[in-house]
This record gives structure tokens, sequence and C-alpha cells, in this order.
């Protein structure tokens, strides 16, 4: 199946609507949502949730030397 745009979504019969975003999804969620599709029809491939960033005690020591 083809990429679509947005506005063909109400004359296509589907199940899912695959979300796939390099940026966090919750924003995009939101807009297609306002435009009328289903939330759960939504499958994000991206899992938004806290950062997992390493703190400055869990990066490793480099030594120049």
């Amino acid at each position: 199946m083809r990429v679509r745009p947005l506005r063909e979504h109400v004359d296509v019969t589907y199940d899912l609507m695959i979300v796939a975003s390099l940026v966090p999804s919750e924003l995009l969620i939101t807009r297609l949502v306002a435009e009328g599709v289903p939330h759960d029809k939504l499958l994000p491939l991206r899992q938004d949730g806290p950062s997992r960033r390493k703190t400055s005690q869990e990066m490793p020591t480099v030594v120049n030397g």
C-alpha cells in the first residue's frame, strides 16, 4: 500500500495507521486525532518516554596521555 495524504484517511478502509517520526510523536498523534483519525487506530513506531541520557557519573572517563 502506498503512502497517502492525511486528507484521504476518510476514503480508505484501514486497520492501523503507522506513524513514523524521528522526533517525539506526541504532537503528531495529537494532530492526527484532531484531524479525525481514531486514537486506537494509530500505531506509533517511536515509543516516547522519559529521556534516558547518561549522567556524568555513568560516562566513561577519558584520559589524554
